[in-house]
């Protein structure tokens, strides 16, 4: 495995904090919410943040999810938002179908939601 695949990894294995890093970042508040990417941090300090993040984001139900993406309802649209569609989609329907209906899918909000509509 590379650097980044261990780091993930060791990562995912640890239980978030909800502290501040001792580097003085996060929301000053003493928990509750991990520090959000900042120009000052380096870019491994974004990703442990963008991946905390991911890691304490409350989801809806999948059938909710799934249903705001064909309504082009989805209140984000991020790298999470597309990994947990792959995601759903392949578990629910295999790779061959899935996939399909990922492209359709991610093509379809683009093309109808307000969210997308400076993209196009």
């Amino acid at each position: 495995r590379g650097e980044g695949l261990d780091w993930m990894v060791s990562t995912l294995s640890e239980k978030p904090s909800r502290q501040p890093p001792p580097d003085g970042g996060g929301d000053g508040g003493g928990g509750g919410a991990s520090a959000q990417p900042t120009e000052e941090m380096t870019e491994d300090q974004k990703l442990e943040a963008m991946l905390l993040e991911w890691l304490e984001r409350e989801d809806e139900e999948d059938d909710a999810f799934v249903q705001k993406l064909h309504d082009y309802t989805l209140e984000s649209w991020d790298h999470y938002t597309h990994l947990r569609i792959a995601w759903l989609l392949l578990t629910r329907h295999g790779r061959r179908e899935g996939m399909k209906q990922i492209f359709a899918g991610i093509r379809a909000f683009i093309e109808n939601s307000p969210r997308t509509a400076r993209s196009r």
